[in-house]
């Protein structure tokens, strides 16, 4: 995978890689991206470096997603017709990181997010802690067991930092 030209930031809409020669509708030669390529987009806020096919992203990248205040946010992995799906890690701005599945740019699939509330490793649907997974939280109390939209629902149990259990038996939606 390439890695970003940090002197391509001053060129917004600027594309370094691989090229293939096609017809446009008008029976013109066009040049696309096509291979492997470093691409800043004309806001300057994203940058992609890694696959292209016939201009779309496609295969393993990296994208940068900047922001005015300069936080860390990218993600690394595999993208689809120009989509964040497959595997992969997002890290953003505000300090959150996810490694797993994603579809269509939403954590989906099998996952670890770590973030301010602690890390939680189980089953994401469309950005939503959902189904079974295991949640420990900075003061060191974990649940295990199936979660709904993001929240523990369903059979768990929770146990203390200290490793004594708390609860165990049916979870109703909470927050």
């Amino acid at each position: 995978m390439a890695a970003l030209d940090d002197a391509m930031w001053e060129f917004p809409g600027a594309y370094k890689g691989d090229l293939i020669k096609m017809k446009s509708m008008g029976g013109d030669d066009v040049h696309i991206r096509h291979g492997e390529g470093e691409y800043v987009y004309s806001n300057s806020f994203f940058a992609y470096a890694g696959s292209f096919k016939r201009n779309i992203k496609e295969g393993k990248g990296r994208l940068l997603l900047g922001d005015q205040d300069g936080n860390d946010n990218y993600y690394v992995g595999e993208f689809k017709n120009g989509q964040i799906t497959g595997k992969g890690i997002r890290k953003y701005a505000d300090g959150r990181v996810y490694k797993g599945d994603f579809f269509e740019g939403l954590m989906h699939g099998q996952g670890t997010l770590q973030d301010t509330h602690g890390e939680y490793s189980g089953s994401f649907n469309e950005n939503y802690k959902e189904g079974q997974g295991w949640q420990r939280w900075k003061n060191g109390d974990e649940y295990e067991g199936e979660f709904r939209q993001g929240y523990p629902s369903g059979k768990g149990r929770y146990l203390t930092s200290s490793g004594e259990l708390s609860y165990e038996g049916q979870w109703a939606l909470s927050e």
